[in-house]
């Protein structure tokens, strides 16, 4: 309970609790429609690859326009990205619940979906520090991503009753309907911008390629930020491409009772949302680091045995103890964050997304394709091998900290 204390202390700041409500709602309906959309796919075409390609679709733009995007929120006001981003996904989704659409404009107003979220996840990202005392950012970071797998508990199985209720249009409903919600707290926070203490700073007169840069110069120039970037992304990435074989496989393993995949999934998700409350943030860098290259290798190396084994059942359990590697994402961005300059903040999370997003996308599409050539549980075990490697490499070779060099006088 002491933990619990200090994840939801900094819900008490008016503006955090606001940007914290807006990733609640609009996260829960995300999860029920990608859930909709990708059943919906899998359905259609009967393929592990089209599936996972819906599921991931949403990330694309990370790949492209999205980066031009985001950077823009180190020189507009984070707000105003933030509420104009929600309110065109509110639209977007929209449009595809009321209408019957092919399915190559599914997967192209999917696309058009996450060309706004790229920026508005990198505003609200950028916007927590600003609105965080340093102090208390590590808490209110952790708090973010166990909000993010209660999302996912809560959106799983939200979406598998909605598909229930009121099928895939329903589903998608309710998530624009998230995004209009998402929108009404967040336009009544206070201007967000740089900090005026880093007003000399020469990033906000870069150009947008220009701030992309300076922002990866930065993160390459220290070892940390590496370190725990590499441990997220990989362990993260892999971990994610799993997730999306969840339908497939209970699709060919159980074809009478396809709700069963949002069961699966929304107990991976509790599973890495207690997992995320039960690890304290409140440790050196150092230590977070390694921390999460435990929980990138721990739960993978168990989930490889459990597929293993072939059967089915232990085959779903392994699906949920994967998604465990998820964790990992929390204690390392408490490492790394405090890190970041603040006129490079949105900029260098940009960076880190697509760093992120470029695995996500390539594991998920090679994941499906080889899930409808050798089957779900072989393609989940060549994924796993990621996250178990960064992990144990992380853990057996230390940080090196700067020499220090004698002041001559």
């Amino acid at each position: 309970m002491g933990r619990v204390r200090t994840l939801v202390a900094e819900v008490g700041n008016e503006a955090f609790r606001k940007l914290w409500l807006s990733q609640v709602v609009s996260e829960v309906g995300d999860w029920a429609a990608r859930l909709a959309l990708t059943t919906l796919i899998f359905e259609r075409t009967g393929s592990a690859a089209w599936a996972a390609l819906m599921a991931v679709s949403a990330l694309l733009p990370m790949l492209g326009p999205g980066q031009m995007l985001a950077s823009l929120a180190d020189r507009i006001d984070r707000r105003v990205i933030l509420v104009t981003s929600d309110l065109i996904r509110a639209g977007i989704f929209a449009l595809i619940a009321a209408t019957h659409l092919p399915t190559m404009a599914l997967l192209g107003l999917s696309i058009a979906s996450g060309v706004a979220t790229v920026p508005f996840e990198a505003a609200r990202s950028a916007a927590i520090l600003d609105v965080t005392p340093g102090e208390r950012l590590p808490a209110a970071m952790a708090l973010g991503q166990a909000t993010q797998s209660l999302a996912l508990v809560v959106g799983w199985a939200a979406g598998g009753l909605l598909l229930t209720l009121v099928g895939t249009s329903g589903s998608l409903a309710v998530n624009a309907g998230s995004f209009v919600l998402s929108a009404s707290f967040l336009v009544r926070l206070p201007s967000l911008r740089a900090h005026a203490a880093d007003a000399n700073n020469e990033a906000p007169n870069l150009s947008v390629s220009g701030r992309l840069k300076a922002a990866a110069a930065t993160l390459l120039a220290d070892s940390l930020i590496r370190r725990a970037a590499a441990v997220a992304v990989l362990a993260v990435g892999p971990a994610t491409a799993v997730e999306t074989l969840v339908v497939p496989y209970v699709g060919n393993t159980w074809p009478a009772s396809p709700s069963l995949a949002a069961l699966v999934l929304a107990a991976g998700a509790a599973a890495d949302l207690l997992l995320t409350v039960a690890i304290s943030t409140n440790q050196p860098p150092e230590q977070l680091v390694r921390v999460a290259a435990w929980c990138s290798a721990a739960p993978a190396g168990l989930a490889v045995v459990l597929f293993s084994t072939g059967i089915p059942s232990l085959g779903a359990l392994a699906f949920v103890v994967s998604a465990m590697s998820l964790t990992a994402i929390a204690p390392a961005s408490a490492a790394l964050a405090p890190r970041l300059p603040s006129t490079l903040r949105a900029s260098s999370f940009t960076v880190l997304a697509t760093m992120l997003t470029l695995t996500q996308v390539v594991l998920s599409t090679g994941g499906g394709a080889v899930t409808d050539s050798a089957g779900a549980s072989t393609a989940a075990r060549f994924l796993l091998v990621l996250p178990i490697g960064v992990g144990l490499a992380a853990l057996l070779r230390p940080i090196r900290r700067p020499a220090v060099v004698p002041d001559p006088a």
